[in-house]
């Protein structure tokens, strides 16, 4: 007795093309890290170029089934909206990307053109949870403003520490540029503090030797990633020499080196 001829897609081949499909992103996936070091998007479009292949050139001409055509049909418009779609976020990225550069460009040259020095309140107690008061910090600013300091850097956001960025940018002061920093990466009151200063701020150092405390490389590269996003401002950390050998992770998370 003659067989039904079966004009439909076979279990056979549905199951062969998802085996294409499996491999291809297995394969996407050992290339994943490589890139999205080149774009976050790159390995979208990849997948979807290796889909249209799979799923339309190698479905060949031959098949006229009225429901392998329709299905071709909807994958074409699928597969160009999304074509679309990864076109105009890499566009947004590009964008992005050029306007972040032009931040850390920004600082850079402050970095390398103001007179830094760094600062904290000469009686400051730390163990005791003392960091100055305003009055003193705006004095002991003043006096360093005038002996002809430009730049001014912290080491921490506790305290009377978080009102530097606006004492040393206001109209009595003047200093050009603030680096805040953030001792204490794990204190949710401090990393506030850092946050609400921004508009004062031009760039953050997260975690000063934050191989002296007990937190590790993951705690430090979320809170560059944390404050980054919050603030829209270039972070740094810093570290030993060797501390970049060990941790090497840490500089992708970072905007410029900090001594």
């Amino acid at each position: 007795m003659e067989k039904p001829k079966n004009n439909g897609i076979t279990v056979d081949a549905v199951a062969q093309r998802i085996g294409s499909i499996v491999g291809v992103i297995i394969a996407v996936g050992v290339l994943w890290k490589s890139a999205q070091e080149i774009s976050p998007h790159l390995t979208l479009w990849i997948i979807w170029f290796l889909l249209f292949y799979i799923v339309i050139l190698r479905g060949g001409t031959s098949d006229t089934s009225t429901a392998v055509a329709r299905h071709k049909k909807y994958f074409l418009i699928v597969f160009g909206l999304s074509a679309f779609a990864l076109g105009v976020y890499q566009i947004i990225d590009y964008k992005s990307e050029t306007q972040w550069n032009e931040k850390v460009e920004g600082l850079e040259k402050k970095l390398a053109g103001l007179k830094w020095i760094t600062y904290e309140p000469i009686d400051m107690d730390p163990h005791n949870k003392y960091y100055g008061n305003k009055d003193k910090i705006k004095k002991d600013l003043k006096l360093l403003s005038e002996a002809g300091f430009t730049g001014i850097i912290t080491f921490s956001s506790n305290g009377a520490l978080s009102i530097v960025p606006e004492v040393a940018k206001s109209e009595d002061v003047r200093f050009e540029g603030v680096v805040m920093g953030v001792i204490d990466i794990t204190s949710e009151d401090e990393l506030q503090n850092a946050i609400s200063a921004k508009d004062k701020v031009d760039g953050y150092c997260v975690g000063h030797m934050f191989t002296d405390y007990p937190y590790g490389q993951s705690e430090e590269i979320s809170a560059l990633r944390r404050v980054r996003a919050a603030t829209g401002r270039p972070v740094t950390t810093t570290l030993r020499p060797n501390g970049y050998i060990v941790y090497p992770q840490i500089a992708k998370f970072i905007d410029w080196f900090f001594p």
